[in-house]
């Protein structure tokens, strides 16, 4: 008798692993921006933040400024990213208005996300600015070698912002500020600034005052003079205010 051969099948079994990506999404904002009111001629510097927040690395493939209201907002360094999971990117927004009333921009975005196309609004106001500075010239009349006089000249503001005084240039060093800067000259008020004259010698003494507001403005220039009687303002040089100057016989 032969012998009986039992065939057994070997069965197989795969198991089978679905792999789920995380889908990419990023944010970009904020929706709506409000720089506020600024004045005419000032730049104004915002930000908004593009934020990768879940999924492999997104590419900002189109990014897009469309003035609506004015051509005054602007994206100085505009340029293609790549955003790394969690890396958060901002962009710096300008807004230098060269007319007064309400202007408003779009900034557009398009990647390869879960949102491909995020767009965000600016606005701003921009109103003139009205800030003089009194008196136009400072004359510090004569002062020997080594002397020092003090004048002042008064910052009016007669617009509705406040307004920073940032810096201050003399042209000279024979004058010098004796203020605290930065000062606020705020909303219908005023401020006022010290210059101190010290000559060096009896020759005359020339300088030129411009102040550097915030956002760019300036105000001035204030002629600044020592030492000077025959071209000065004739008062600085009248000692004993009795209608002569020194350089015609006082």
């Amino acid at each position: 008798i032969a012998p009986l051969l039992l065939l057994i099948p070997t069965m197989g079994c795969e198991d089978e692993v679905s792999v789920n990506q995380v889908p990419k999404t990023l944010t970009f904002g904020p929706e709506f921006t409000d720089l506020g009111t600024v004045y005419v001629g000032q730049t104004i510097l915002a930000e908004v933040l593009i934020t990768q927040m879940s999924g492999a690395a997104i590419a900002v493939d189109t990014f897009e400024l469309t003035n609506h209201e004015g051509e005054f907002f602007a994206i100085p360094d505009a340029e293609l990213l790549e955003l790394d999971r969690d890396a958060a990117v901002p962009v710096e927004v300008r807004y230098a208005p060269q007319e007064e009333g309400y202007h408003w921009a779009s900034v557009l975005i398009e990647t390869q996300s879960q949102t491909p196309t995020i767009e965000v609004v600016l606005r701003a106001n921009a109103v003139l600015p009205d800030l003089q500075i009194t008196p136009l010239a400072l004359d510090f009349g004569n002062a020997a070698p080594g002397d020092s006089k003090a004048l002042h000249a008064t910052v009016i503001n007669a617009g509705e912002l406040d307004i920073d005084v940032l810096s201050v240039d003399t042209g000279s060093a024979d004058f010098e500020l004796n203020s605290t800067i930065p000062i606020t000259v705020p909303a219908g008020g005023e401020a006022s600034l010290t210059v101190v004259f010290t000559a060096v010698t009896d020759e005359p003494s020339y300088g030129s005052m411009v102040l550097q507001l915030d956002g760019g403005l300036t105000l001035g220039p204030v002629l600044l003079r020592g030492n000077d009687c025959e071209l000065g303002i004739p008062a600085a040089y009248d000692e004993d205010e009795d209608g002569y100057t020194t350089c015609g016989g006082d």
